[in-house]
């Protein structure tokens, strides 16, 4: 590949002085040149890298030898490539981290303003004020990363554009996981339908001129647009989600209940747009729960928005999961003496792995509602030791006077005497109960 630094005018007017010299040494006639005008060079001037040697000659009556040595060594200008004020494509990639394919397709397609320097050395120069008015574009950060820029002047305008903008171009993936989908099939089909904007980066890697696909960008302020519209569409679903997560079903577990419409990676981003929705700008309620409590309006499922939490007793829904019930039926049968209930739910085998870690989530769930924080941090733990997780928290839930496995909903304050042995409980605030566990004594 040809190296732009190495300037083949230069080494043409060398040549041309150079047989100048020979032709004197050797007595033979050089012909006196024509006297150059004032318009003569003032055309060149204008014209030189927009026109070649040869054009310009052709247009004043002279030679393209002539034309070469009058601007660079008469006038003493600089090569074209190199005059104050253009940037090549090359040094236009250099100075954002890109490949050099990318800029002479963005050159070529118009999306950044430039020219092709006439000859047939295929050279693209851009002006420095259009580069700095391209980099600060947020419609074309599609095409790069202002965090890859490599020049520290252009990566300073750009990241502070980007602040002042306040919004992000995402890729159908990120909006996928933002709405809880599987997939981005959802998303594309959305762009595709024109519910959702988006922006196709067509060759995109600057190398083929038809490609065959093309990435589709949508800004993450029409992502959350489109989702809390689609959001008001979906109130069964979300309640779903809502009140399985109450109840402290895992996110697979959830994920189940929806049938498979929405993925385990999905549900956190699905959540957090549900709260953002209840909440405004500055975190203040718009509305007392917002989309959250519109939700959940009229059912059992109770909502705090200080902690962003949800929780209802399984109780509280008969028949409603009887998965669940099955579960707490196998584990009570270790954990409860005598009969009950709910032990014959689940009666007809012992107690699985995943019925351990079923309940673990249930009970950690409670402990967040009633405990806080701190308290449901005890529930961790796996493996062979998810037995011993659940019978820790399950008995700091009786020693608050919370008893979560019996019939009917029973809940209480913290009472002296109450706690099991190795279990302590230090109040931090009215409202949240930190549990610390101590060594037994032998």
């Amino acid at each position: 590949m040809w190296d732009e630094a190495v300037d083949l005018d230069v080494l043409v007017g060398a040549a041309v002085v150079a047989g100048e010299r020979e032709a004197r040494a050797r007595g033979e006639l050089v012909r006196a040149a024509r006297n150059w005008s004032v318009g003569e060079d003032d055309f060149l001037r204008k014209n030189l890298g927009w026109l070649t040697d040869e054009e310009i000659g052709a247009q004043l009556g002279r030679s393209e030898i002539a034309v070469h040595l009058r601007w660079s060594r008469d006038l003493g200008l600089e090569s074209p490539s190199k005059a104050a004020g253009w940037v090549t494509a090359l040094g236009v990639a250099r100075l954002l981290g890109v490949d050099g394919h990318k800029v002479t397709a963005w050159i070529d397609r118009g999306l950044l303003r430039g020219h092709r320097m006439a000859g047939g050395r295929l050279i693209r120069r851009v002006r420095q004020v259009d580069l700095d008015l391209f980099v600060i574009n947020p419609g074309n950060w599609v095409w790069f990363d202002p965090e890859g820029i490599q020049d520290a002047r252009l990566r300073r305008l750009a990241l502070a554009r980007r602040v002042r903008w306040g919004d992000a171009w995402w890729d159908t993936q990120q909006a996928a996981a933002y709405c809880g989908y599987k997939n981005s099939k959802s998303v594309v089909m959305a762009i595709r339908r024109g519910c959702l904007g988006g922006v196709q980066a067509e060759n995109q890697g600057g190398r083929h001129a038809e490609p065959g696909w093309a990435n589709w960008y949508v800004l993450r302020s029409e992502v959350e647009r489109w989702q809390a519209e689609r959001m008001h569409g979906e109130d069964n679903l979300n309640r779903i989600l809502l009140t399985g997560l109450a109840v402290g079903l895992s996110a697979v577990e959830v994920a189940r209940l929806t049938g498979g419409r929405l993925g385990r990676s999905g549900i956190p981003m699905r959540v957090e747009a549900l709260w953002r929705a209840s909440t405004g700008s500055a975190g203040s309620p718009t509305i007392a729960g917002g989309e959250v409590g519109r939700l959940l309006a009229g059912t059992a499922v109770q909502w705090r928005e200080s902690d962003r939490q949800v929780f209802v007793d399984w109780r509280a829904l008969p028949g409603r999961f009887r998965r669940l019930e099955g579960a707490l039926g196998r584990v009570l049968t270790h954990l409860t003496p005598g009969p009950s209930p709910l032990a014959e739910r689940g009666a007809g085998g012992q107690a699985s792995r995943e019925d351990w870690y079923l309940v673990r989530e249930v009970v950690r769930r409670w402990l967040r509602w009633y405990g806080g924080a701190d308290a449901a941090r005890m529930m961790v733990g796996g493996g062979r030791g998810v037995e011993m997780v659940v019978r820790r928290g399950v008995a700091a839930l009786r020693g608050m006077g919370i008893n979560m496995l019996g019939e009917g909903t029973e809940t209480g304050t913290v009472g002296d005497g109450l706690l099991p042995p190795g279990i302590t409980i230090r109040k931090k605030r009215p409202t949240e109960i930190t549990l610390k566990l101590t060594k037994r004594a032998e």
